[in-house]
């Protein structure tokens, strides 16, 4: 069995027929569109401000923003005490919630700066559709199931129901994977090389848990090109105006940065700042990063905010809920295993184009979620982050699409059966998570 055809091995034959006209196609997109929607408005009127992790400090910055159409000074996030305390972040990934801020009434800007975080919500879910069609081309039971993983998985829904820049994020890590999985099919092109860099450089003035991305994506368009056998005076062009764009978008910051925070480029020494200044902790934090690899604690705080802690990481779901994710994940486990065991023990000196280009991209797709897992260490160590699972929303993609590719390594039937089952319990504790968020906080027409 050749490589190509164990990554597009198919379940169940009543689900393998292939969409045939792009009419099809976007009536099938709408109709994921829809339900997005569906499931993510009952969050944004539901959850008060201060329910929604740091919803407050982001909504500082949109506010600022908004009323001053520039960013704030060193001086003025100083003055803005607590709440300011991510106005020496970066600021871009804000955009669109400044974007729409713009044309709707000022006095509700808490509410609907909350439609830009759905907004991207609906590029990160673009993202998931065309990937899905890609990586499984002939399944359309498993394409399908990967953008209604992203509709159903509740930590997601929430937080697409508030004001973030971790929606941002993810979105543009969603977009720059699906550029990078087009370039392994067809070819790397200077005009891909410019738009990901671009993205690239927005990303990094978005939130920085999603730099994770970035030098996966280098490899990927490095093995496109051979694996294509792209000219290397076209490739060095693709690769070079890449970093020349992503370096253009995002390198102006970074000097401001240097120069109106004192040397803190990043920003971040300053938030850490803030941060411990109001919440009386020790200003110079840092822990090895085996003790936070060893830390059980750590690792099942971030299991369970990844997928459903609500409010501020205080609302536990019903803890059995988080053992069923848990047989999910050992299930897909055991399937990643198995079907790379299969594909040790294929001929490797028969694999087509076709295989390797599959297994590039699949190797993308699980690097990508190990390095964000690594950054997530590594922000540990220095009490930037914690385990937050919304921090490995910028692998949400590799995430879903591992665990469907998993879980369709056993036999047709069992394959099918974990599949849409999966899909059915996400479905069924998002929208029971709602009706439980509704029952504590109401419904509000305003978040303050």
């Amino acid at each position: 069995m050749s490589l190509g055809n164990l990554a597009q091995k198919e379940p169940s034959s009543a689900v393998n027929e292939p969409v045939k006209s792009a009419a099809k196609i976007s009536k099938t997109f709408l109709m994921f569109c829809f339900a997005f929607v569906f499931v993510r408005l009952p969050f944004i009127f539901t959850v008060p401000m201060q329910e929604a992790p740091d919803e407050f400090a982001h909504y500082w910055v949109i506010r600022f923003m908004r009323d001053h159409l520039r960013l704030p000074s060193a001086a003025e996030v100083a003055a803005g005490g607590p709440s300011a305390v991510y106005g020496s972040l970066p600021q871009l990934g804000y955009l669109p919630h400044l974007a729409i801020s713009m044309i709707t009434p000022t006095n509700e800007l808490a509410l609907f700066a909350r439609f830009g975080s759905l907004l991207m919500g609906l590029v990160l879910l673009y993202a998931a559709y065309q990937i899905g069609r890609d990586i499984f081309r002939t399944n359309r039971m498993l394409a399908f199931a990967l953008p209604a993983a992203v509709v159903f998985h509740p930590q997601l829904a929430f937080l697409h129901g508030y004001s973030n820049c971790d929606s941002t994020s993810s979105a543009l890590g969603a977009l720059i994977l699906l550029l990078a999985v087009r370039s392994v099919r067809v070819g790397l092109t200077v005009s891909t090389g410019l738009w990901i860099g671009l993205l690239m450089g927005w990303l990094a003035l978005s939130k920085y848990s999603g730099l994770a991305v970035m030098p996966v994506v280098a490899l990927t368009l490095v093995a496109s090109a051979v694996l294509n056998r792209t000219p290397i005076a076209k490739a060095v062009a693709a690769l070079g105006i890449c970093g020349v764009a992503a370096s253009a978008v995002s390198g102006w910051w970074l000097v401001r940065n240097y120069y109106e925070f004192g040397g803190d480029f990043m920003g971040t020494k300053t938030m850490y700042k803030t941060w411990a200044t109001t919440f009386h902790r020790e200003l110079d934090y840092h822990v090895p990063a085996s003790h936070i690899i060893k830390d059980i604690r750590w690792w099942r705080m971030m299991f369970f905010s990844f997928w459903g802690l609500f409010g501020y990481m205080t609302k536990y779901m019903w803890r059995p809920l988080y053992f069923v994710y848990l047989g999910y994940l050992i299930v897909a486990a055991v399937g990643l295993i198995k079907g790379a065991y299969i594909w040790s023990c294929a001929e490797f000196r028969n694999m087509t184009r076709d295989d390797a280009k599959s297994a590039t991209i699949w190797s993308c797709m699980l690097l990508t979620v190990l390095m964000n897992l690594a950054a997530m260490i590594w922000a540990s160590t220095q009490n930037l982050g914690g385990p937050q699972g919304r921090y490995l929303f910028p692998s949400e993609i590799p995430v879903m699409a591992l665990l469907l590719f998993g879980m369709s390594r056993f036999s047709d039937r069992s394959a099918r059966v974990l599949v849409l089952s999966f899909i059915g319990f996400n479905a069924a504790v998002c929208l029971g998570s709602w009706f439980w968020l509704f029952q504590m906080y109401g419904f509000h027409s305003r978040p303050l």
